[in-house]
């Protein structure tokens, strides 16, 4: 049972939506770009490039923990096959909640991000995995 829970004021994944209105289409490519880069093997790179230029650059030893946790994850589950967005919460036009189906060889895994728009694009200001289904709907607010 893998469980992990990362929260920042501000990170720095940025997708293509700079300077455009707050549509979630931004948010998407985010949450696509970091699940490419766990598919692709690169797990601390999906992690790190979460904290470049915000206060998670400080958090390097937080983000090394759920990086691993996540990679004993998937050594647990098998390779990551692709996702798929389960539900979207847009609580409003620069703040959505969104869950993932992670499908992997062996079970899913379930993601739940916290996107908010910020002045330079989207990022992510949470992210929560775990593998019992149960645990992400008890997060919904």
């Amino acid at each position: 049972m893998f469980r992990a829970l990362v929260l920042a004021g501000a990170l720095a994944i940025t997708s293509p939506a700079l300077g455009q209105p707050a549509g979630t289409g931004g948010a998407s490519a985010v949450a696509d770009q970091f699940f490419a880069r766990i598919r692709s093997g690169d797990v601390t790179g999906a992690y790190q490039s979460l904290g470049r230029g915000t206060l998670l650059d400080q958090k390097q030893m937080e983000l090394a923990n759920v990086a691993n946790q996540t990679d004993s994850m998937l050594k647990l589950y098998g390779k990551m096959i692709d996702w798929e967005m389960m539900s979207e919460n847009k609580l409003s036009d620069s703040y959505v909640i969104r869950n993932y189906l992670v499908r992997t060889e062996r079970g899913p895994v379930f993601f739940n991000f916290h996107l908010y728009h910020s002045p330079n694009g989207w990022v992510i200001s949470n992210i929560y995995f775990t593998d019992i289904l149960k645990n992400l709907m008890q997060m919904q607010p």
